[in-house]
């Protein structure tokens, strides 16, 4: 039995295995240098300084702030909210507390500086929408979550693996909602209540600055990931793509869940397509382009309203970013199995395989 005793994506190792299994299933490596490559992969240290992986962090919490409409002063308290964040919860993972317990403490310090800047904004006439801010945290702390990794394993066959993973998925979830819901209460008892958010439509960046800042999002969020260089390019093409997509549904008045779908199925397809050209997993490319897609604004709707006795309309917003979610990975699934299918070579039929057991030609993909 082996057990997970930390957290950490490291994209770069995630790639280094790919090519090594490939080598492996090409019969290009032995089995006993297979295992060595292997060990020496997992042992290795991240290939960037940690403090990359905070920039990349804060990065996609500015860059999230931006793609909800949000001005750049809010984008730059985005990005030095979501670095103290990431750092104390690095504090925290070297003392051994669970994930879960992180998860509830990135939420509380997300929520914290938003209300007291709306508090600030109050006295100064600031024109300020701090749930923005909010917002973007959210989105950050489930980012690093299994959703994709989780509904595939359901799809594909492996049920056992897929409950546990979306389990968990829910649970860490549920620690970043019991965080912004314990900040929401402090800062309504020290007077710093924050604003409730009407059920009428969310007013996005324009579709340009959409479009680029879900890209610097989906490719900061590699960087975080510690990905190599030519798959921030990739995962950079990808959130466009999907952050178009989406806001091109929108517009058209489809609504979130199928703008969702119709974006992450876009997003699995590019991934596809794009990580073959930069030979990286396409799994890479497909988490970083969904990123901007997270349904981090009907948690934080669902969790405004239930705080504020509006339970119907709470369990709604929480059960539409639960279909969004899905959707999402649904989407990311479907779009690699398009691509995979297009990339598939056309084999004559001479080499065919066929129920008979006739000889198998090796062919290069």
């Amino acid at each position: 039995m082996r057990t997970v005793s930390h957290r950490s994506l490291d994209y770069t190792r995630l790639s280094q295995v790919d090519t090594l299994v490939r080598r492996i299933g090409r019969g290009r490596i032995r089995p006993d240098q297979a295992l060595i490559a292997l060990e020496s992969i997992m042992t290795a240290g991240h290939p960037y300084p940690r403090a990359v992986a905070t920039f990349g962090w804060a990065l996609m919490s500015g860059a999230l702030t931006m793609l909800l409409g949000g001005k750049p002063t809010l984008a730059v308290v985005a990005f030095v909210t979501t670095a103290l964040i990431y750092a104390v919860n690095v504090r925290l993972s070297h003392w051994g507390l669970p994930y879960f317990f992180q998860q509830v403490v990135g939420g509380f310090l997300a929520t914290l500086p938003a209300a007291l800047i709306y508090r600030l904004s109050i006295e100064y006439g600031w024109d300020v929408q701090p749930y923005r801010v909010i917002v973007a945290g959210i989105i950050v702390l489930m980012a690093g979550l299994s959703l994709v990794g989780s509904v595939q394993d359901a799809i594909t066959g492996a049920p056992v693996t897929g409950a546990a993973r979306f389990f968990e998925v829910v649970v860490f979830t549920g620690g970043v909602v019991a965080g912004v819901g314990m900040a929401l209460r402090v800062t309504s008892e020290l007077g710093a209540t924050l604003p409730p958010m009407q059920q009428q439509p969310f007013d996005y960046a324009p579709l340009p600055i959409l479009v680029a800042s879900g890209g610097v999002a989906a490719a900061a969020f590699a960087l975080a990931g510690y990905a190599q260089i030519r798959a921030l390019t990739a995962s950079f093409l990808a959130g466009c793509a999907g952050a178009l997509v989406a806001g091109a549904v929108l517009n058209l008045g489809l609504g979130p869940i199928v703008s969702s779908t119709v974006a992450a199925t876009v997003v699995g397809l590019a991934g596809g397509l794009l990580a073959r050209r930069a030979v990286v997993p396409p799994l890479i490319v497909a988490v970083a382009g969904i990123t901007p897609l997270v349904p981090g604004l009907a948690v934080y709707r669902g969790l405004s309203e239930l705080m504020a006795g509006q339970t119907t309309s709470a369990l709604t917003n929480m059960a539409t970013a639960l279909a969004v979610g899905c959707a999402l990975a649904a989407g990311v699934t479907l779009g690699e199995w398009v691509a995979r299918t297009i990339r598939r070579p056309h084999l004559p039929p001479n080499l065919r395989p066929h129920i008979g057991g006739i000889t198998f030609r090796r062919v290069r993909d």
